[in-house]
């Protein structure tokens, strides 16, 4: 049984972070990583309001090679990076644990990860290695055997999604509104508070587990 598994670490923790956290302000998301010999070469996506101070910062880090730009547009730009993977602690304890990275985000602060283990004794041996190297790593969701399309895939819990599902059954939110909280309490056999406080945390959680949004971004 495969885990889909979501943490988060300050950049200050693993070499990538450090090299990608500089003083401009971004936000990175990490889009492909293609292992070569004993390095990686990922693709970044960064949204920067000074793009060409971020590139120049981060080449002159000692641990990159190359990171150069590949597209662009208003909003953002890709690079590729060529950099010295192997001092990265962090992406050696996901290799050494036979994690997948399925998706990876961050600002200057802080990133996370989206990962898919083979087994929740895959996680443990995770967990176990960070703690030996004292490495800071928040877990915020876990779910078993995650299937594509699935709700586990975006941590939605049993009730969240319940709920979530008889609002859009029942057209809570069609337009025009065919049905009131209250109604939906009914049904639920719980109170129109509790059907307000599920829906909004169902959303929520859906919303940011689907667009994987930064610490800095959460409301």
């Amino acid at each position: 049984m495969t885990v889909r598994v979501r943490l988060s670490l300050r950049s200050e923790e693993f070499e990538l972070g450090r090299i990608l956290s500089v003083e401009s302000p971004a936000i990175i998301s990490l889009q492909t990583v293609v292992p070569i010999e004993a390095s990686l070469v990922p693709f970044v996506e960064v949204q920067s309001r000074n793009q060409e101070s971020y590139q120049e910062a981060v080449v002159a880090h000692p641990s990159v090679e190359r990171f150069v730009a590949i597209e662009a547009t208003t909003k953002e730009t890709l690079y590729a990076l060529d950099w010295e993977s192997t001092r990265d602690g962090f992406l050696d304890i996901l290799r050494r644990s036979d994690a997948s990275v399925l998706t990876a985000s961050g600002t200057g602060r802080r990133w996370q990860f989206e990962l898919r283990l083979r087994s929740h004794d895959g996680l443990s041996a995770l967990a176990h290695r960070c703690e030996e190297v004292d490495m800071r790593v928040e877990l915020l969701d876990v779910a078993s055997n995650p299937g594509l399309g699935s709700t586990a895939q975006f941590g939605l819990t049993a009730l969240q999604r319940e709920t979530l599902v008889q609002a859009v059954k029942e057209g809570y939110y069609s337009i025009p509104r065919e049905v009131s909280t209250q109604a939906l309490a009914d049904q639920l056999d719980i109170s129109d508070q509790a059907v307000t406080e599920r829906l909004r945390r169902a959303i929520r959680t859906l919303a940011t587990n689907a667009f994987m949004l930064p610490d800095e971004d959460r409301q």
